[in-house]
């Protein structure tokens, strides 16, 4: 399984203080891969937070690879306006070629990207799903990952109160 990382579920994930989320999916065979612009993003813009240092060494170590991306008419498609007119960015746009590149999932949480995702048939997932497939292959408590998605909520990871009560539905069914 290759799992293509936007920006976000790095970040929030790490933030929440569960960065072990990555070290452990990659040693259940789980193959991470972050495009340049996202490492771009988080790690050489995002130089002063202490999450951007973890994702550094996360990448140094090989937990993380680094894949570049070169297709200029992809990116171009993808950078148009989308169904509800914003723009995906160029990390979002580089997540998205990888994965269907790849045959791999894209893991993003933005919601335009997600739909672009879905109709170029990208299977789309969201930070809660690394929590979920570590649940599932008994790599995590339940209560470990309520716990985590809960300290991703309390430091910023951004959703509808009603994605909220969905997703916490969801891992109360665990």
């Amino acid at each position: 399984m290759k799992l293509i990382l936007n920006a976000s579920p790095l970040i929030h994930i790490v933030r929440a203080g569960f960065g072990k989320v990555f070290v452990l999916l990659k040693e259940a065979g789980i193959e991470l891969i972050v495009p340049r612009e996202v490492v771009h993003e988080v790690v050489e813009r995002g130089k002063n937070y202490a999450d951007s240092i973890f994702i550094r060494d996360l990448i140094e170590k090989g937990v993380i690879k680094v894949a570049d991306v070169k297709n200029e008419i992809f990116e171009a498609f993808l950078a148009r306006k989308s169904l509800n007119e914003k723009s995906l960015h160029k990390g979002e746009v580089e997540v998205l070629f990888l994965a269907k590149k790849l045959n791999g999932i894209a893991v993003i949480d933005e919601k335009p990207a997600r739909a672009v995702g879905k109709i170029l048939g990208i299977e789309v997932r969201g930070s809660v799903y690394l929590l979920m497939l570590l649940f599932k292959k008994g790599l995590m408590s339940k209560k470990e990952v309520v716990n985590a998605f809960k300290s991703m909520v309390k430091t910023g990871y951004r959703l509808s109160s009603r994605d909220f009560v969905m997703i916490m539905e969801e891992l109360e069914k665990l």
